[in-house]
């Protein structure tokens, strides 16, 4: 994956919160995450609310960066829906996290039992 289109993703995690649903509603009428960024931008994507709105000015491309460049300092890998490596299993839930920031590989996530720890990367002081 391009590194354009993983900062489009990191941002639009942040401009839709991790885990919500939303991004998924709002980003449904576009062909790829592009398309949808560039519609946001642009003001043409229809149904956000105002939380949605002000972030929207509120996050860049740049704060992206800091969140990849700080990843990498930590070793930490960062995996988006459109990503190799993606987990498949994953692809298939109703919700889908749209970006994965791990440490190690996903591999796991192909066994029949599966536990894992989630933290908010508000914990890692990036922003």
């Amino acid at each position: 994956m391009d590194k354009e289109r993983l900062l489009l993703w990191i941002r639009a995690v942040l401009i839709f919160t991790p885990s919500s649903k939303r991004i998924w509603e709002v980003s449904a009428n576009y062909d790829d995450i592009v398309e949808f960024m560039t519609a946001l931008d642009d003001h043409m994507v229809s149904g956000l609310n105002d939380k949605e709105l002000q972030r929207i000015g509120k996050y860049s491309l740049k704060d992206a960066e800091i969140i990849k460049k700080r990843c990498e300092d930590l070793g930490i890998n960062i995996y988006c829906y459109e990503s190799e490596g993606y987990p498949d299993r994953l692809k298939r839930i109703a919700n889908p996290p749209a970006v994965l920031y791990t440490y190690g590989n996903l591999d796991f996530l192909n066994d029949k039992c599966v536990i894992s720890v989630v933290a908010p990367v508000s914990r890692l002081n990036i922003l």
